[in-house]
Protein backbone atom coordinates (compact mmCIF):
# COMPACT_ATOMS: atom_id res chain seq x y z
CA UNK A 1 0.00 0.00 0.00
CA UNK A 2 2.75 2.08 0.82
CA UNK A 3 4.35 1.54 -2.58
CA UNK A 4 1.22 2.56 -4.22
CA UNK A 5 1.33 5.82 -2.53
CA UNK A 6 4.47 6.84 -3.32
CA UNK A 7 4.27 6.03 -6.97
CA UNK A 8 0.88 7.97 -6.57
CA UNK A 9 2.20 10.85 -5.03
CA UNK A 10 5.90 11.13 -7.43
CA UNK A 11 3.34 10.55 -10.28
CA UNK A 12 1.31 13.72 -8.59
CA UNK A 13 4.58 15.49 -8.43
CA UNK A 14 5.92 15.87 -11.96
CA UNK A 15 2.29 16.75 -13.07
CA UNK A 16 2.73 19.26 -10.49
CA UNK A 17 6.11 20.23 -11.96
CA UNK A 18 5.37 20.52 -15.79
CA UNK A 19 1.80 23.04 -14.21
CA UNK A 20 4.68 24.95 -12.70
CA UNK A 21 6.52 25.12 -15.96
CA UNK A 22 3.61 26.51 -17.86
CA UNK A 23 2.16 28.93 -15.37
CA UNK A 24 4.52 30.15 -12.93
CA UNK A 25 1.79 33.15 -11.65
CA UNK A 26 -0.19 30.54 -9.96
CA UNK A 27 0.16 30.61 -5.89
CA UNK A 28 -1.69 27.72 -5.47
CA UNK A 29 -0.08 25.24 -7.41
CA UNK A 30 3.54 26.70 -5.76
CA UNK A 31 2.06 25.88 -2.62
CA UNK A 32 1.32 22.05 -3.81
CA UNK A 33 4.56 21.61 -5.45
CA UNK A 34 6.71 22.85 -2.45
CA UNK A 35 4.58 20.55 -0.63
CA UNK A 36 4.75 17.15 -2.85
CA UNK A 37 8.82 18.21 -3.00
CA UNK A 38 9.02 18.17 0.63
CA UNK A 39 7.22 14.55 0.72
CA UNK A 40 9.01 13.15 -1.95
CA UNK A 41 12.82 14.26 -0.59
CA UNK A 42 12.06 12.58 2.19
CA UNK A 43 11.26 9.10 0.42
CA UNK A 44 14.14 9.52 -2.01
CA UNK A 45 17.06 6.94 -0.96
CA UNK A 46 20.21 8.17 0.31
CA UNK A 47 22.12 6.76 -2.87
CA UNK A 48 20.04 8.96 -4.85
CA UNK A 49 20.74 11.99 -2.84
CA UNK A 50 24.54 11.21 -3.44
CA UNK A 51 24.39 10.84 -7.18
CA UNK A 52 21.81 13.80 -7.29
CA UNK A 53 24.33 16.10 -5.49
CA UNK A 54 27.73 14.62 -7.56
CA UNK A 55 25.58 15.54 -11.14
CA UNK A 56 24.65 19.18 -9.50
CA UNK A 57 28.12 19.25 -8.54
CA UNK A 58 29.36 18.78 -11.55
CA UNK A 59 26.37 20.42 -13.78
CA UNK A 60 27.29 23.73 -12.11
CA UNK A 61 31.31 22.93 -12.09
CA UNK A 62 31.09 22.57 -15.88
CA UNK A 63 28.46 25.49 -16.16
CA UNK A 64 30.91 28.02 -14.09
CA UNK A 65 33.63 26.74 -16.34
CA UNK A 66 31.95 27.58 -19.50
CA UNK A 67 31.14 30.93 -18.52
CA UNK A 68 34.44 31.65 -17.22
CA UNK A 69 35.94 30.75 -20.51
CA UNK A 70 33.53 32.99 -22.35
CA UNK A 71 33.89 35.93 -20.10
CA UNK A 72 37.81 35.52 -20.60
CA UNK A 73 37.91 35.26 -24.28
CA UNK A 74 35.84 38.11 -24.50
CA UNK A 75 38.08 40.32 -22.78
CA UNK A 76 40.96 38.33 -24.22
CA UNK A 77 43.75 41.07 -25.81
CA UNK A 78 43.84 41.51 -29.33
CA UNK A 79 47.98 40.81 -30.53
CA UNK A 80 48.65 43.26 -32.42
CA UNK A 81 49.68 41.88 -36.47
CA UNK A 82 53.18 40.37 -36.31
CA UNK A 83 56.00 41.50 -39.13
CA UNK A 84 57.25 38.62 -41.79
CA UNK A 85 58.98 36.33 -39.94
CA UNK A 86 61.81 36.34 -42.73
CA UNK A 87 62.90 40.18 -41.93
CA UNK A 88 66.09 41.07 -43.46
CA UNK A 89 69.21 41.54 -41.49
CA UNK A 90 69.95 45.27 -41.43
CA UNK A 91 72.82 46.29 -43.56
CA UNK A 92 75.58 49.39 -43.74
CA UNK A 93 77.59 50.37 -46.74
CA UNK A 94 81.45 50.98 -47.21
CA UNK A 95 82.35 53.42 -50.04
CA UNK A 96 85.53 53.40 -50.92
CA UNK A 97 88.08 54.33 -53.63
CA UNK A 98 90.37 57.05 -55.25
CA UNK A 99 86.93 59.32 -55.32
CA UNK A 100 86.69 59.71 -51.49
CA UNK A 101 90.91 59.91 -51.28
CA UNK A 102 91.04 56.52 -51.14
CA UNK A 103 89.56 56.58 -47.25
CA UNK A 104 86.20 53.82 -46.42
CA UNK A 105 83.13 55.97 -46.29
CA UNK A 106 80.59 54.07 -43.45
CA UNK A 107 76.95 54.68 -44.20
CA UNK A 108 74.04 53.41 -42.44
CA UNK A 109 70.34 53.85 -42.30
CA UNK A 110 70.54 57.18 -40.84
CA UNK A 111 73.18 58.54 -42.96
CA UNK A 112 76.78 59.27 -42.45
CA UNK A 113 78.66 59.09 -39.54
CA UNK A 114 80.55 62.92 -39.56
CA UNK A 115 79.00 64.19 -42.64
CA UNK A 116 79.31 67.57 -42.84
CA UNK A 117 75.16 68.04 -43.01
CA UNK A 118 75.36 66.15 -39.24
CA UNK A 119 71.90 64.96 -40.00
CA UNK A 120 70.99 61.47 -39.19
CA UNK A 121 67.93 61.53 -42.14
CA UNK A 122 68.81 58.60 -44.03
CA UNK A 123 70.30 60.48 -46.88
CA UNK A 124 74.12 61.17 -48.07
CA UNK A 125 75.10 63.42 -50.68
CA UNK A 126 78.22 63.74 -52.42
CA UNK A 127 79.20 66.96 -54.26
CA UNK A 128 81.94 68.76 -56.05
CA UNK A 129 81.78 71.94 -53.27
CA UNK A 130 81.61 72.32 -49.97
CA UNK A 131 78.78 75.11 -50.27
CA UNK A 132 76.17 75.68 -47.44
CA UNK A 133 72.56 77.66 -47.75
CA UNK A 134 70.85 80.45 -45.92
CA UNK A 135 71.22 78.72 -42.50
CA UNK A 136 74.19 78.06 -42.60
CA UNK A 137 74.08 74.12 -43.20
CA UNK A 138 76.20 72.38 -45.72
CA UNK A 139 74.31 71.07 -49.00
CA UNK A 140 76.81 68.02 -49.52
CA UNK A 141 78.02 65.53 -46.53
CA UNK A 142 80.89 64.43 -48.28
CA UNK A 143 82.85 66.56 -50.96
CA UNK A 144 84.38 64.24 -53.45
CA UNK A 145 87.87 64.40 -55.25
CA UNK A 146 87.13 64.98 -58.58
CA UNK A 147 89.00 67.16 -61.07
CA UNK A 148 86.40 68.90 -62.92
CA UNK A 149 86.11 72.11 -65.68
CA UNK A 150 83.49 74.19 -64.42
CA UNK A 151 82.84 75.49 -68.20
CA UNK A 152 81.86 72.02 -69.30
CA UNK A 153 79.79 70.71 -66.18
CA UNK A 154 76.63 72.04 -65.69
CA UNK A 155 77.19 72.64 -62.30
CA UNK A 156 74.19 73.55 -60.20
CA UNK A 157 74.21 75.86 -56.62
CA UNK A 158 74.11 72.60 -53.95
CA UNK A 159 76.96 70.90 -56.70
CA UNK A 160 75.18 67.79 -55.52
CA UNK A 161 76.27 64.79 -58.01
CA UNK A 162 74.46 62.11 -56.28
CA UNK A 163 72.82 60.67 -53.50
CA UNK A 164 72.74 57.30 -51.32
CA UNK A 165 69.47 57.01 -49.55
CA UNK A 166 68.22 54.42 -47.45
CA UNK A 167 64.38 53.47 -47.96
CA UNK A 168 62.55 52.50 -44.64
CA UNK A 169 59.91 50.87 -47.23
CA UNK A 170 61.96 48.17 -48.79
CA UNK A 171 65.21 48.51 -46.00
CA UNK A 172 67.51 48.85 -49.27
CA UNK A 173 69.91 51.84 -50.15
CA UNK A 174 69.28 53.23 -53.20
CA UNK A 175 72.11 55.66 -55.20
CA UNK A 176 70.34 58.32 -56.74
CA UNK A 177 72.07 60.52 -59.78
CA UNK A 178 71.16 63.93 -59.29
CA UNK A 179 70.47 65.98 -62.40
CA UNK A 180 73.72 67.31 -63.80
CA UNK A 181 75.29 66.63 -66.75
CA UNK A 182 77.89 63.87 -65.06
CA UNK A 183 77.51 60.17 -65.75
CA UNK A 184 78.21 56.98 -63.40
CA UNK A 185 78.75 54.16 -64.95
CA UNK A 186 78.23 50.68 -63.55
CA UNK A 187 79.53 47.27 -63.95
CA UNK A 188 76.01 44.93 -63.79
CA UNK A 189 77.55 42.19 -61.23
CA UNK A 190 73.12 41.58 -60.13
CA UNK A 191 70.28 42.12 -61.45
CA UNK A 192 69.06 45.23 -62.79
CA UNK A 193 65.39 46.41 -63.17
CA UNK A 194 63.39 48.24 -65.74
CA UNK A 195 60.83 50.76 -64.46
CA UNK A 196 57.78 51.46 -66.59
CA UNK A 197 58.33 54.72 -69.42
CA UNK A 198 62.07 55.33 -68.03
CA UNK A 199 65.00 55.07 -70.23
CA UNK A 200 67.97 53.00 -69.63
CA UNK A 201 70.77 53.17 -71.69
CA UNK A 202 73.58 50.27 -71.36
CA UNK A 203 76.57 48.98 -73.42
CA UNK A 204 76.85 45.15 -73.97
CA UNK A 205 80.16 44.70 -74.74
CA UNK A 206 81.10 47.55 -77.05
CA UNK A 207 77.44 48.34 -78.53
CA UNK A 208 75.14 50.93 -77.15
CA UNK A 209 71.43 49.54 -76.21
CA UNK A 210 68.70 51.62 -75.33
CA UNK A 211 65.88 49.73 -73.47
CA UNK A 212 62.17 51.13 -72.74
CA UNK A 213 59.31 49.61 -70.99
CA UNK A 214 55.51 50.34 -71.84
CA UNK A 215 52.42 48.74 -70.44
CA UNK A 216 49.78 48.05 -73.36
CA UNK A 217 46.37 46.55 -73.51
CA UNK A 218 45.12 44.27 -71.28
CA UNK A 219 47.81 45.94 -68.56
CA UNK A 220 50.40 43.92 -70.43
CA UNK A 221 54.26 45.33 -70.34
CA UNK A 222 56.52 45.05 -73.84
CA UNK A 223 60.09 46.18 -73.41
CA UNK A 224 61.32 48.14 -76.49
CA UNK A 225 65.31 47.29 -76.93
CA UNK A 226 67.66 49.56 -79.61
CA UNK A 227 70.61 48.72 -81.05
CA UNK A 228 73.37 50.43 -82.26
CA UNK A 229 75.09 48.89 -85.37
CA UNK A 230 78.49 50.19 -84.53
CA UNK A 231 80.68 49.32 -81.67
CA UNK A 232 82.61 52.20 -79.55
CA UNK A 233 86.27 52.38 -79.77
CA UNK A 234 88.78 52.39 -77.02
CA UNK A 235 85.70 52.79 -74.15
CA UNK A 236 84.71 56.60 -75.44
CA UNK A 237 81.45 55.85 -73.90
CA UNK A 238 79.94 58.55 -76.82
CA UNK A 239 77.09 57.40 -78.72
CA UNK A 240 76.96 57.89 -82.13
CA UNK A 241 73.44 59.52 -83.24
CA UNK A 242 74.34 58.82 -86.68
CA UNK A 243 74.27 55.09 -86.70
CA UNK A 244 71.12 53.35 -88.33
CA UNK A 245 70.03 51.70 -85.04
CA UNK A 246 67.89 48.41 -85.08
CA UNK A 247 65.13 48.25 -82.91
CA UNK A 248 63.01 45.23 -81.37
CA UNK A 249 59.72 44.85 -78.71
CA UNK A 250 59.47 41.72 -77.28
CA UNK A 251 56.41 40.85 -74.85
CA UNK A 252 56.43 39.08 -71.33
CA UNK A 253 55.53 35.82 -72.82
CA UNK A 254 58.57 36.33 -75.07
CA UNK A 255 60.63 35.99 -72.08
CA UNK A 256 63.64 34.95 -71.47
CA UNK A 257 65.01 36.72 -74.32
CA UNK A 258 68.51 35.70 -74.41
CA UNK A 259 70.62 38.13 -75.95
CA UNK A 260 74.57 36.97 -77.60
CA UNK A 261 76.02 36.72 -80.68
CA UNK A 262 74.47 33.23 -82.05
CA UNK A 263 71.57 31.23 -81.26
CA UNK A 264 69.86 33.92 -79.11
CA UNK A 265 66.82 35.70 -79.31
CA UNK A 266 68.16 39.14 -79.59
CA UNK A 267 71.43 38.91 -81.86
CA UNK A 268 74.15 40.69 -81.82
CA UNK A 269 77.11 39.92 -84.05
CA UNK A 270 79.55 41.77 -82.60
CA UNK A 271 83.34 40.45 -81.73
CA UNK A 272 82.80 42.52 -78.30
CA UNK A 273 79.28 40.21 -77.56
CA UNK A 274 80.16 36.50 -76.01
CA UNK A 275 78.01 33.42 -77.67
CA UNK A 276 75.31 33.95 -74.46
CA UNK A 277 76.39 37.33 -73.60
CA UNK A 278 72.55 38.47 -71.29
CA UNK A 279 68.97 37.38 -70.56
CA UNK A 280 65.89 39.32 -69.79
CA UNK A 281 63.36 38.11 -67.85
CA UNK A 282 60.31 39.08 -66.63
CA UNK A 283 59.12 38.78 -62.73
CA UNK A 284 55.78 38.52 -61.73
CA UNK A 285 55.96 38.93 -58.74
CA UNK A 286 57.46 42.39 -59.35
CA UNK A 287 55.71 43.23 -62.81
CA UNK A 288 58.65 43.96 -63.81
CA UNK A 289 61.28 43.57 -66.81
CA UNK A 290 64.85 42.70 -65.82
CA UNK A 291 68.87 42.40 -67.00
CA UNK A 292 71.23 40.04 -65.94
CA UNK A 293 74.27 39.48 -67.23
CA UNK A 294 75.63 35.96 -67.67
CA UNK A 295 78.83 36.58 -66.94
CA UNK A 296 80.19 37.39 -70.62
CA UNK A 297 83.76 38.51 -71.17
CA UNK A 298 83.02 42.41 -72.09
CA UNK A 299 80.48 42.45 -69.70
CA UNK A 300 77.73 44.96 -69.50
CA UNK A 301 77.35 48.59 -67.94
CA UNK A 302 74.71 50.98 -67.40
CA UNK A 303 74.76 54.73 -67.35
CA UNK A 304 73.69 56.44 -64.85
CA UNK A 305 72.43 60.01 -65.31
CA UNK A 306 69.77 62.32 -65.03
CA UNK A 307 67.71 61.29 -61.98
CA UNK A 308 68.14 57.58 -62.49
CA UNK A 309 68.07 55.48 -59.66
CA UNK A 310 69.71 51.97 -58.70
CA UNK A 311 68.99 49.83 -55.38
CA UNK A 312 72.34 48.60 -54.32
CA UNK A 313 73.01 44.97 -53.69
CA UNK A 314 76.27 42.77 -52.50
CA UNK A 315 79.29 44.60 -53.68
CA UNK A 316 79.01 47.03 -56.67
CA UNK A 317 81.56 48.62 -58.98
CA UNK A 318 80.80 52.13 -60.71
CA UNK A 319 83.14 54.92 -62.26
CA UNK A 320 82.09 58.97 -61.96
CA UNK A 321 83.17 59.37 -65.95
CA UNK A 322 86.89 57.79 -65.75
CA UNK A 323 87.06 57.73 -62.11
CA UNK A 324 86.37 54.51 -60.20
CA UNK A 325 84.89 53.79 -57.14
CA UNK A 326 83.48 50.35 -55.66
CA UNK A 327 80.01 50.27 -52.90
CA UNK A 328 79.99 47.20 -50.88
CA UNK A 329 77.14 45.83 -48.53
CA UNK A 330 78.59 44.52 -45.01
CA UNK A 331 76.49 42.99 -42.20
CA UNK A 332 76.63 45.11 -38.78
Amino acid sequence: MNTIENSTSKNNNNTNNNNNDSNNNNNSNNKNIDSNNNNITTNISNENIKNTATNNSITNSVTQNLKNSLISFSNFPVSPPQESICIPKELKLIISGSLFFDKEILITNKGMLNGLRNKEDGQVFFGLKNTKDYTGTYYNDFILNFQYNSNEINDTSTSRVFDITFSKKTRDYVFYMIHNSLIVYYTISSTVYFEQDKDYIMLIGNVFATFLVKKVENNKKVIHIEIENDEINNNSFVQNNNNINETYTFEEKDCPITIGRIDCKLIINKPSISKNHAVIEFSKNLNKFYYKDLKSTNGSILLLKDDDTLIIKGEMNFKLENVPFKIKEIPY
